[in-house]
């Protein structure tokens, strides 16, 4: 699968779930964004430790909410971009 794909995935129901936070770290996510231009892969990879931090802090208790509006927002910037 792609970047593109999995962040359609991620939103396809307009929000951004800790499940589907889970699925996308799921994958390689280094590999996926090596090939995007500099400034891309910056945005990508700020985006996954956005994810990372959203899943930990959600695995420690410190969030109730099950999805991230924020997160949904930077996952349809980033696919703008893809």
């Amino acid at each position: 699968m792609n970047l593109k794909s999995l962040l359609n995935e991620s939103v396809s129901s307009g929000e951004f779930t800790i499940d589907a936070a889970r699925k996308l770290l799921a994958h390689d996510w280094r590999s996926l964004i090596d090939s995007l231009p500099i400034e891309t892969k910056r945005e990508a990879e700020t985006f996954f430790y956005f994810v990372e931090g959203f899943v930990e802090e959600v695995d420690e208790g410190f969030v109730d909410e099950d999805n991230d509006i924020e997160l949904a927002e930077r996952a349809i910037a980033l696919l703008s971009k893809l």
